[in-house]
């Protein structure tokens, strides 16, 4: 988002941004987070996870300025008191974190993929689960290049 807004990118892809001055968000598709476990935490857990479920082990959260983890910090203390015992700023470090044993977390479901490939196990949340809107930006007050225009409606296209 900073990038795009001070100019050093015509377009990106963000969750949509709380904030939307000066920019220009178009909806892509919807992220619905899910619970990220080792395989030994996934056998203390049910099949279908509720928000008090993921209160029952220890959290590993991304760092505190995220929006992810806002986010899910957010949504999980109207259930209860978090229990967090590590933070990062990169996914694939709390990957290696939660594989080791040391707590899992809640994340979208666009790092399903990776998350998985590190040989974790990912859940669906059922009880209200959190959803954020995934798309492109582009700074209002600018027009776009020819082909920053075209990745725009190809991003478009692609998800229409």
């Amino acid at each position: 988002i900073h990038e795009v807004t001070t100019g050093r990118s015509e377009i990106g892809f963000s969750f949509e941004p709380e904030r939307k001055d000066g920019l220009v968000f178009k909806s892509l598709f919807a992220d619905e987070f899910v619970v990220v476990t080792n395989k030994a935490q996934s056998a203390h857990l049910g099949d279908k996870l509720h928000w008090q479920d993921c209160l029952k082990l220890p959290l590993v959260m991304m760092n505190r300025g995220s929006a992810v983890r806002h986010w899910t910090q957010s949504k999980l203390a109207q259930y209860g008191e978090l229990n967090i015992i590590a933070e990062t700023g990169q996914l694939s470090t709390l990957g290696k974190l939660i594989l080791n044993g040391l707590g899992i977390s809640i994340m979208p479901a666009i790092c399903k993929a990776q998350m998985e490939g590190l040989g974790l196990v990912t859940k669906e949340i059922s009880d209200m689960p959190l959803v954020k809107n995934i798309g492109i930006i582009r700074n209002a007050r600018k027009g776009l290049s020819l082909p920053a225009q075209s990745m725009w409606d190809m991003a478009v296209a692609h998800y229409e």
